[in-house]
């Protein structure tokens, strides 16, 4: 008797987590592996439960709504996909299938359930990778453009558009469009690479320029190729394209499979069935010592059907080798003996039987034995699954190709600390630090002191999704060396918007930055503004590269000045010479040579300024002509060389230069009118240049030209010239050779008219004559001392040192305090000095004390020299010397002295006898007495006159012998 086929291993060892519940009360009365396995329960545990402890709690009405139409359906019933929770709390996904039946006579549900979470996780890191891959094609300026080739419809990305610089609101996108802005030059080679692409000779991988809508001009490379169907049928070209134009050296190995991502991502999906797994039955056939040869069909659902392109209705009966005869060697046939023969049951994983069934065809397999000789497949169809694993591999591995095999650091980091999760080689070669070292580090490590504040502000608005993140910063290597580099930086966020991960660019620009600087600092330090000028097609203009010499030249800051180049040409306007100033730019483009203007400017504090500009111009392919400039202020020069026109006229100076190559002179306007010649119509030449030199000059004059143009040696010499009307001048003449190879070319020089000034040099000299005979005079007859103007002794002459009894040495650097008598007081000195310090000449006597400390008297004057600002800054003292004179004064005054106490001694004396004469004359006069009364008095008079006569005697001899014994 034929013994009933136990399926209960194909239960207990089915992958998908299966369970059989009471249908009354939901009650869990059996469960398999791969359930307990999922939810994490003993089986012990899981008997326990009821099928709303598999679920949250939110759940488990729509799961109950689901289970209510199991009562009107017999066989499979699709409950749907439906969240559960793991006894840890864990959410899963899973898609439910239901099967009911009388398990130990209750009526249960057997429900088959697959996990879709690991399904979502692999469609989420799908979404993530491409979104990584689009972050660094968005960072490495990486588009895509596809063209199907039956509407002939071309499609671009965002990027590409950003590439090209249009908007897709206004730029009509068709192939003529796109053809229009490849630059001239590169559109005929690109449409034979294109052509060639198109009929399959070869791939598309070409470089050339495009013309963006602002005028500027970019370098991309594409790189693209015919997508074709299985009959090789050609359906569509993609191409990827990369904007080259700042590392067109750099091979772009970025591209994008955008297409093939999202192929894989149509192709995941689960379609799925009461019994999405295929399911047959197989009995072995054996030889006849028992060994298995073969194995006969015995039964097979629609789902292996379909795998096996065969009909389950047909198949029954037929051998397995028949129909797949590659089946005998494989791993699966062996499998298949091996339960067969033993009765354990195997798992396969990842079974691929496309070389069996002649399609790609993953399956999982569970082999078991199920009695009566006979074995149970259950096989899962894996394809979808392992065609995204394939998918998210390849896609993991054209990361990691660009990843690695890029010219620049790339990293991710984690947004919310700033640590590093992964870098490539590039990133360790840039920093010093290996991998594992970078990985125990974050940005902000690496970065310099001095720039983590901005790095972070800068971090910080890009994470909130204010702003970009593009910076130049520097980094200190695991050497301590401090590189310049240059980071980009892309978030990918979740749906909220939140930052999850980044992916960072990194760019070592250490040697462009260091000659950034260079060519600044020597911008900066030139005199005047360096910069680009930019003259448009459309006839508008810009500065560019400004250096900071604008603050100086025109009041702005470089920033200033670039954002609006109208300050500048304001100032010009002011100036009045902006006409003219634009002219000569134009002139310059027109002619393709250097522009060159001196122009005035007003500046907006009101300064005018003389400027000198001067610039290169360079034509760009996009009739752009950008000229490499620079603004000089010349106005110290301008007002110099004004003053030097001013002053060559006023001094008489004319210019002049013989030139031996051609044998010609010439003459500046001032020469001609030294010369009293016309400029335009006597012309000058080595003959008649000489005879206008007087004669007793001119063989002077010949022989210093002839040694000039021999030797080169230059000449220096004064001379009379008579002019063309006939009057003599004085002229000075000065010459130099310019010698090239020790031959003369010429000979240039200056010509000044010296006349007055030789009359005044006569006139000089003579009164240099004079001033030493007045200086003869006076060290002959004076002495002098000169002090500088705090009174000390710079210079003396003989006679004071004579005088004084010192040395000159003893003198110089002394005052005259040396030489103070203590005789005058200090309110004298004060007045002389009070008079002398205001500019006035002081004259006096004053009373000096000789070195033997005799005095000595001098009639001084003291007149006072002055410096360029009217100050005193010397002092001449000229002193006479008058001690005699003031020693015979004295013996005067005392001689005066003692004859006004003789006078005053005699007069009381002569009083009495002259009062008596005066009283007789007075009675004779008013008395007529007798003659003897008359001669009485008489008597009397002549006694009194006696006596006033020796009076007088007295005083002759007095005053004889103060004459005769005055001192010496």
């Amino acid at each position: 008797m034929k013994k009933s086929i136990d399926y209960s291993g194909l239960f207990y060892h089915n992958k998908h987590p299966s369970w059989i519940y009471d249908l009354k009360n939901f009650q869990i009365v059996e469960v398999n592996q791969s359930a307990l396995d999922l939810f994490g329960y003993s089986r012990e545990e899981f008997l326990t439960l009821t099928l709303n402890n598999l679920t949250p709690e939110k759940e488990f009405p729509a799961f109950l709504k689901a289970t209510a139409a199991v009562d009107k359906t017999e066989g499979n019933f699709h409950f749907g996909v439906f969240t559960h929770q793991k006894k840890n709390g864990e959410l899963l996904l899973l898609e439910v299938d239901g099967y009911k039946l009388k398990f130990d006579d209750l009526d249960s549900v057997l429900l088959t359930c697959q996990d879709l979470t690991q399904h979502e996780k692999q469609l989420g890191l799908l979404k993530e990778k491409s979104k990584q891959l689009e972050a660094i094609s968005c960072l490495g300026k990486i588009g895509y453009w596809r063209l199907e080739l039956d509407g002939n419809t071309l499609s671009w990305t965002d990027e590409v558009f950003k590439i090209w610089g249009r908007n897709k609101s206004d730029f009509e996108l068709n192939f003529e469009n796109f053809e229009e802005t490849i630059h001239p030059e590169d559109l005929e080679a690109f449409r034979a690479a294109l052509n060639a692409a198109f009929a399959g000779k070869e791939a598309l991988d070409f470089e050339h320029r495009i013309n963006l809508p602002d005028g500027s001009i970019h370098w991309v490379r594409q790189k693209g190729g015919l997508l074709k169907n299985n009959e090789g049928k050609p359906y569509a070209f993609e191409c990827a394209v990369q904007d080259i134009t700042h590392k067109k050296e750099t091979e772009s190995r970025l591209l994008e499979i955008t297409a093939e991502l999202q192929e894989s991502e149509k192709r995941f999906r689960v379609v799925q069935e009461m019994s999405p797994d295929g399911f047959t039955i197989l009995k072995p056939v054996r030889n006849k010592k028992g060994a298995i040869v073969d194995f006969e069909w015995i039964y097979e659902n629609k789902a292996i059907a379909k795998i096996n392109h065969t009909d389950p209705d047909e198949v029954i009966g037929k051998r397995l080798l028949e129909m797949f005869p590659s089946h005998h060697d494989s791993d699966v046939f062996k499998a298949y003996i091996a339960v067969a023969d033993i009765g354990k049951t195997k798992i396969l994983e990842d079974v691929y039987v496309g070389e069996i069934v002649s399609i790609k065809t993953w399956l999982r397999l569970v082999i078991v034995s199920i009695g009566n000789d006979e074995i149970a497949i259950l096989s899962e169809d894996i394809t979808v699954r392992k065609m995204a694993e394939d998918s998210l591999q390849k896609s993991e591995a054209n990361f990691r190709s660009i990843f690695e095999i890029a010219s620049l650091g790339i990293a991710q980091v984690d947004p919310s600390n700033g640590r590093i999760i992964l870098i490539n080689s590039f990133y360790e070669s840039i920093t010093g630090y290996n991998a594992e070292e970078l990985r125990n580090m974050s940005f902000l490590e690496l970065t310099h002191p001095e720039d983590r504040g901005k790095d972070w502000e800068i971090f910080s608005k890009a994470a909130r999704g204010e702003a970009e993140y593009r910076n130049e910063k520097r980094y200190i290597k695991k050497d301590g060396t401090i590189i310049w580099v240059r980071i980009h930086l892309a978030f990918i966020r979740d749906e909220n918007g939140k930052p999850i991960k980044t992916v960072a660019i990194c760019e070592d620009i250490t040697e462009r930055k260091e000659a950034e600087f260079r060519l600044r600092d020597l911008a900066d330090n030139l005199p005047g503004v360096v910069f680009q000028y930019l003259l448009f097609p459309d006839g508008t203009d810009a500065l560019r590269s400004v250096s900071k010499g604008a603050y100086q030249i025109w009041g702005y800051s470089p920033e200033e000045v670039e954002r609006d180049i109208n300050l500048v040409w304001n100032q010009t306007k002011s100036g009045g010479e902006f006409e003219r100033v634009k002219k000569d730019v134009m002139d310059a483009v027109k002619t393709k040579s250097k522009w060159l203007s001196r122009y005035k400017s007003i500046l907006p504090n009101g300064d005018v300024r003389i400027f000198l500009g001067m610039g290169s111009p360079n034509f760009l392919a996009d009739g752009t002509v950008l000229f490499n400039s620079f603004v000089l202020d010349i106005t110290q020069q301008a007002k110099n060389e004004e003053l030097l026109s001013e002053a060559t006229q006023m001094a008489r100076i004319g210019s002049w230069e013989v030139n031996f190559a051609n044998n010609k002179i010439l003459w500046s306007d001032m020469t001609h009118e030294l010369h009293e010649t016309d400029p335009c119509t006597f012309i000058p030449d080595l003959e008649n240049t000489l005879a206008f030199y007087r004669e007793d000059f001119r063989d002077m004059v010949r022989y210093c030209v002839q040694e000039c143009q021999k030797t080169g040696k230059p000449f220096d010499f004064e001379a009379v010239i008579v002019t063309a009307k006939n009057n003599e001048r004085w002229v000075r003449a000065i010459g130099r050779a310019e010698m090239i190879g020790g031959h003369c070319r010429r000979i240039i020089g200056s010509f000044q008219d010296i006349n007055a000034y030789k009359a005044i040099e006569i006139e000089l000299a003579q009164s240099i004559r004079m001033l030493q005979d007045y200086q003869y005079a006076v060290d002959q007859s004076a002495s002098f001392t000169i002090t500088d103007a705090e009174g000390v002794i710079v210079e003396v002459n003989d006679n004071f040192c004579e005088l004084s009894q010192y040395s000159r040495e003893e003198l110089i650097g002394t005052t005259h305090r040396y030489i103070n008598s203590n005789y005058h007081s200090d309110e004298f000195f004060d007045a002389i000095w009070k008079t002398i310090k205001s500019g006035k000449i002081w004259r006096g006597e004053v009373r000096n004390q000789k070195k033997d400390g005799s005095y000595f008297w001098v009639d001084t004057t003291i007149v006072p020299f002055f410096d360029e600002n009217n100050h005193p800054f010397k002092f001449l003292a000229l002193r006479i010397d008058i001690t005699a004179k003031k020693m015979a004064e004295a013996q005067i005054k005392e001689a005066y002295e003692k004859l006004k106490n003789i006078a005053w001694t005699q007069s009381h004396i002569v009083r009495a006898p002259l009062a008596r004469i005066l009283g007789i004359v007075n009675l004779i006069e008013t008395q007529k007495d007798s003659l003897d009364d008359l001669m009485y008095w008489l008597n009397q008079l002549k006694t009194s006159s006696d006596e006033m006569d020796e009076i007088v005697r007295k005083i002759i001899e007095d005053a004889q012998f103060i004459q005769h014994n005055k001192p010496k």
